[in-house]
């Protein structure tokens, strides 16, 4: 099945898809959720977009969780780690 203009991003819930670009809704909904779900030694990556970094960097700060930065062979940001 293909959705033109939708984002899909898979939760607990299972596959949500959306005509509105996730950011900063996908990750407001995840943010929550990581501490509760992840284990005790255990690591998230989130991956977000080149620029948006400090955008959803502050989401997950608010939820309590320290974020680390991670980025691709090019330098550019690719991922929030947990």
């Amino acid at each position: 099945m293909v959705l033109s203009g939708a984002w899909l991003w898979l939760t607990h819930r299972g596959v949500i898809a959306s005509s509105e670009h996730p950011i900063p809704d996908c990750r407001s909904r995840l943010a929550p959720e990581i501490g509760r779900l992840l284990a005790a030694g255990g690591l998230a990556a989130v991956e977000i977009g080149h620029e948006q970094d400090r955008a959803v960097g502050e989401i997950l700060k608010e939820h309590g969780l320290k974020p680390r930065l991670a980025r691709d062979l090019a330098g550019r940001s690719r991922a929030m780690l947990i």
